[in-house]
């Protein structure tokens, strides 16, 4: 009796790990055939977090012409990150810790694609040059003057001359327009006025640091500015306050040193005309500072030389209503050695009239958001908020209207 029980008992046991040796192979297959979906029901949360660190996406809603009028569908864009510059980058591992993120500053200038439309009136100052064209008009009627000889429409030739049958030929190269109406007049003894139709175009040589050095064709109404959207805007590696305009003047060169600066900050017009080999050279930008906190423009600004945590402040938009004015912190590199923590007040002259050094960082704190002088009141009452406290204050005082009206 008792081998007949061990038997059955045997029999059940095997039976039992048969099934489940059953169930677990059919599991593996189901496993093995759709791993990613048993991945995604299991670990749903963790995929998503994996997702959203290898990508970065915004959604869009769009409506496609197949689909009716009211449907839409949602699509996922990758959301490209600007590049950062090496300034850039030393400054933000440095303000990282006061929650700060700066910026070059004036870079975003040249941002974009942007057609130059030319629609500048030509008046009696511009200069005239080979390839320019003019309209001639003869005011009034002379007697024994054949005004049919003189044509139209003059352009001035490569050598910088215009000719008019019977009269002769006139050197306008260099001339404005009101000069060659002067000449023109005298010489043929005639009330002649001059209008520029086509005006002339020519290259200027743009290199440097911007995205597209090169030559560019301008025309002789194109500013500096110009030229430099031209080719594709300043880099962040380049200096927007040391840019060089060479030309040729007679046998010498003249060099005119271009800050953007001034239009940038100050709204002054940088509106020198370009002329025909003209050579626009950006060089690498050099001392910069950073400032950031209670200031109204936070970001890193280029160094002329010379100035003053208070110049400093006047370019980042002056000081904001929040500006904690005791706590000024101070980041300076020594030597290239070290780097130090000053400390110091914008009420202390010294202090904001030292010079900003390259690399320097001014973080200006600012005030707590919370007030000191007020109690809260939460809860059901009329009016409900912040009041402010004052010595001997009572909380009957301040419950006592507003328990008269209990929501």
């Amino acid at each position: 009796m008792g081998t007949i029980i061990i038997r059955f008992l045997g029999i059940l046991i095997i039976s039992f790990c048969l099934v489940i040796k059953g169930a677990l192979a059919q599991g593996l297959e189901s496993i093995l055939t759709n791993p990613l979906n048993i991945y995604k029901k299991q670990n749903d949360y963790e995929w998503q977090i994996q997702a959203k660190k290898q990508f970065s996406t915004k959604s869009l809603n769009y409506s496609q012409q197949n689909l009716s009028k009211n449907a839409s569908q949602e699509i996922q864009i990758p959301e490209v990150t600007p590049k950062l510059s090496p300034i850039e980058e030393d400054f933000i591992e440095r303000t990282k810790v006061y929650n700060e993120i700066l910026s070059q500053f004036g870079y975003d200038f040249f941002k974009g694609e942007r057609p130059l439309v030319l629609s500048v009136s030509v008046d009696k100052s511009y200069v005239l040059g080979p390839g320019d064209e003019l309209y001639v008009y003869v005011i009034g009627q002379i007697p024994g003057v054949d005004l049919s000889q003189i044509p139209q429409r003059l352009v001035v030739d490569r050598e910088g001359k215009i000719y008019i049958p019977g009269f002769g030929v006139f050197y306008v190269w260099g001339m404005t327009v009101s000069e060659a109406e002067k000449l023109i007049s005298k010489t043929l003894k005639l009330n002649i006025k001059l209008t520029v139709g086509r005006v002339r175009t020519f290259p200027v040589y743009v290199s440097g640091e911007v995205n597209r050095p090169g030559a560019v064709v301008v025309t002789a109404l194109h500013t500096v500015i110009d030229a430099l959207i031209m080719a594709g805007g300043v880099k962040k590696t380049g200096s927007l306050r040391q840019i060089v305009l060479t030309r040729r003047e007679g046998s010498e060169l003249k060099r005119i040193t271009i800050d953007l600066y001034d239009l940038l900050l100050k709204g002054k017009p940088v509106d020198i005309k370009l002329k025909d080999g003209d050579v626009i050279f950006v060089p690498p930008i050099k001392n910069v500072a950073g400032i950031a906190g209670g200031v109204r423009r936070p970001a890193i600004y280029e160094l002329k030389g010379g100035e003053t945590l208070k110049d400093l402040i006047n370019m980042a938009g002056g000081i904001t209503a929040s500006t904690y004015k005791y706590k000024v912190v101070l980041e300076r590199y020594e030597k290239n050695e070290n780097l130090k923590i000053l400390e110091g007040s914008l009420d202390d002259p010294e202090f904001i009239s030292q010079v900003v050094k390259d690399g320097d960082l001014i973080i200006i704190q600012k005030i707590s958001s919370i007030p000191k002088n007020f109690i809260e009141i939460k809860g059901e009452i009329k009016y409900p908020g912040r009041y402010a406290y004052k010595p001997g204050l009572k909380l009957s005082n301040i419950l006592k209207s507003s328990l008269q009206g209990l929501k």
